[in-house]
């Protein structure tokens, strides 16, 4: 039977395998929603629209502005507060609203 103080430094060499991986996982899942740092909704605020933290400017409004072909570095001339940071979070928050987006194809009869 394995001492005691062998069979901790085993399971401390594994938790700080799994440590180093749950940092990883970490930093991977808070770089894939920085946008919760800068999209905001508040219902005094655009009607609760989803904003960019510390702005009046709506989310909607960035994606109509992209929509439209404006390049990211026009946008931000034309809006010195934002940042890059905050068009890509407009993405990323576009992208989480409509990626568990259910599509039904209704069928009817003798089309």
């Amino acid at each position: 039977m394995a001492k005691p103080d062998k069979l901790i430094d085993f399971f401390g060499a594994g938790s700080r395998l799994i440590g180093y991986q749950c940092h990883i996982l970490q930093n991977y899942m808070a770089a894939l929603h920085q946008y919760h740092h800068r999209i905001i909704t508040k219902k005094n605020i655009l009607a609760g629209k989803p904003v960019i933290k510390g702005t009046r400017i709506s989310v909607e409004l960035i994606l109509k502005l992209l929509a439209q072909g404006m390049e990211t570095n026009e946008i931000l001339e034309e809006y010195p507060s934002l940042k890059k940071e905050d068009i890509l979070a407009v993405m990323d928050y576009a992208h989480d609203m409509i990626k568990n987006e259910e599509v039904y194809v209704w069928r009817f009869a003798g089309i």
